[in-house]
């Protein structure tokens, strides 16, 4: 408790510092006043819990002093000290408020007596009206709660009073938060924060902008802010402007909240508006990864990461506008990662591959709010894998272009399309490659097939049509054809002499 000493003698303010031991008392002398204006500057400022005032003061009389005083609201308790025992100075007293009315010289005992009391009237009131405010900060939330409900307002049994729980507005909007701290940042730089009542629910904060005001200046504000990295989301409610059309404010606030995570980055607060008109239906299928992994994982070796960037980027786009659960697109995302880590690891070695453990991968990604946060961690992994790659093969496209084909001989390979996943055009690519290897590339593919179609006519248990399939020969008419060109006999006259040769060995 703060107590504040008003006299225009200092002797007596000096002596009222000392004659009793406030501390004991629960008291700290918070100032000190010479005349009565002053006494009335300290109390709106230091707002002290009681005041000793003097009657006969310079400038403004003590009474007039305490009329002032009570006329700014405040209500702390007061002491007269006067030298005269004049009964219309005590009437003019109690008017005042004054509550206890002592003459000079101060008695020391009674001083006390009714310091001691007097502190414990304070302390009494304390108690009393955080009694008060608890009981309201809980009739408050209750009532919050209900109105968010559709349970209060309107036709609402008890009726509520709006007003004297400090509720009532001519303009309501309701704004959903995630994290609560960043947006209660936000709206204190809005300076809207005493104008918003912030309730914490199961997995979010709701917060009623009350006041059009208040409303106005939350728009105002959400127009001139800029993405900041924070994180932080709102999911605005329509502005309605009675107390039971708060839950239809709420209700639309909820359904942009639980599409937050399809925002993109640039997206800090959304509304009905910003919904699609038409969710799309998303399901995936094991089909559905490997086709999105190929794609992907051919830019890789081609290290095109411009074709890679544009990919992931469309991928976004079209997952924006799903009507999925965040947890099955997260699944679908990481599952691609994770088939194109596979296929780097087996075709360039767990170097290249980034991550040894897929379970941090998903646990990571999986863990991420919105997916423009998973997408960032899927082009992070695909850029260091397609670095550690080009490591691998070479930085000259021709290089990659020899590693490619060596990998994936065995599919159907064109120069047209692998000058797209490489970000050539096809004519050039063939003449650098041409002028690189020496061979056209046509060639040069069907040389690297019938290298591999050696090694495989080696198993006698294979047959010649599986063995032109496995390496990108449908036609096996057309793979004894070539076959024959580059090595003049057929795979069976290939085979039966090499396993000729093997035994004589």
């Amino acid at each position: 408790m703060k107590v504040l000493i008003a006299d225009d003698e200092p002797d007596v303010r000096l002596g009222l510092k000392t004659i009793i031991d406030w501390k004991s008392l629960g008291f700290d002398i918070c100032g000190e006043a010479a005349s009565g204006d002053e006494c009335l500057e300290k109390i709106r400022n230091l707002r002290p819990d009681l005041v000793l005032l003097d009657i006969r003061m310079p400038k403004m009389h003590g009474l007039e002093c305490a009329q002032n005083a009570r006329a700014i609201g405040w209500r702390g308790k007061i002491i007269v000290l006067s030298g005269y025992s004049d009964f219309q100075y005590a009437q003019s007293a109690i008017r005042c408020g004054v509550e206890s009315y002592l003459l000079k010289p101060i008695d020391e005992d009674e001083l006390t007596r009714t310091v001691r009391r007097i502190g414990e009237e304070i302390r009494d009131q304390h108690l009393q009206s955080r009694k008060i405010d608890l009981c309201l900060k809980k009739a408050r939330r209750a009532v919050l709660f209900d109105l968010l409900a559709g349970k209060a307002g309107r036709g609402a049994a008890p009726p509520v009073n709006l007003k004297e729980l400090g509720l009532e507005a001519d303009h309501y909007r309701v704004v959903l938060a995630e994290p609560a701290t960043e947006a209660a940042r936000f709206l204190r730089a809005a300076k809207i924060a005493e104008d918003a009542e912030a309730l914490e629910l199961q997995d979010k904060t709701a917060f009623l902008v009350k006041g059009g005001r208040a409303v106005r200046r939350l728009e105002a504000a959400l127009e001139s802010r800029r993405p900041d990295g924070s994180g932080v989301f709102l999911a605005l409610g329509k502005m309605v402007s009675v107390p039971w059309d708060i839950c239809a404010s709420y209700r639309d606030a909820e359904i942009v909240f639980n599409r937050r995570f399809f925002f993109g980055r640039d997206t800090f607060a959304a509304c009905g508006k910003d919904l699609p008109e038409k969710p799309v239906p998303f399901t995936w299928k094991d089909a559905d990864i490997r086709r999105n992994a190929d794609r992907i994982f051919s830019f890789l070796q081609a290290g095109n990461s411009n074709e890679i960037g544009k990919t992931l980027s469309g991928m976004e786009r079209r997952l924006g506008a799903v009507d999925a659960r965040p947890d099955s697109v997260a699944n679908f995302l990481v599952n691609i990662l994770l088939q194109v880590r596979h296929r780097v690891c087996e075709s360039y070695g767990s170097g290249a591959a980034g991550e040894k453990n897929d379970a941090d991968t998903v646990t990571r990604l999986c863990g991420k709010r919105r997916l423009y946060e998973i997408m960032d961690g899927l082009r992070q992994e695909l850029e260091k894998m397609t670095d550690a790659v080009e490591c691998v093969q070479g930085e000259h496209v021709v290089d990659r272009m020899v590693c490619f084909i060596r990998k994936n001989y065995g599919g159907n390979l064109k120069l047209e399309t692998l000058a797209q996943s490489f970000g050539y055009n096809s004519a050039y690519l063939g003449k650098i490659f041409k002028e690189k290897t020496g061979k056209p590339f046509h060639t040069f593919l069907d040389l690297v097939r019938i290298e591999k179609a050696e090694e495989l006519l080696r198993d006698r248990d294979l047959k010649v049509c599986e063995i032109s399939r496995r390496v990108g020969y449908e036609n096996s008419d057309y793979f004894y054809f070539k076959f024959h060109k580059y090595l003049n006999k057929s795979p069976l006259e290939y085979r039966k002499s090499v396993l000729q040769k093997g035994s004589n060995s």
